[in-house]
């Protein structure tokens, strides 16, 4: 593994440990349950506007499960 990637995933690691990162992982399951109602929204900008931030949200949420497989596809190259 690169020393570059596995400085990545270490220092991606230790956020992952942190209170700030609990906080912005509860701040994006917050958004997910605010924007998961659509039915009250009235314009294509406002369903895109929620589908951005849902998106934003999940992605984030998942970071730790992707800098998972990444860890897994770069033990599996070496």
């Amino acid at each position: 593994m690169e020393d570059v990637t596995q400085k990545y995933i270490d220092d991606m690691r230790d956020l992952f440990l942190t209170e700030g990162w609990a906080w912005v992982e509860t701040e994006c399951k917050d958004m997910l349950q605010q924007y998961s109602d659509i039915d009250g929204l009235s314009t294509i900008e406002q369903l895109m506007f929620a589908k951005g931030v849902r998106y934003a949200s999940s992605q984030i949420i998942a970071l730790p499960d992707m800098i998972k497989d990444l860890e897994e596809e770069a033990d599996e190259d070496d």
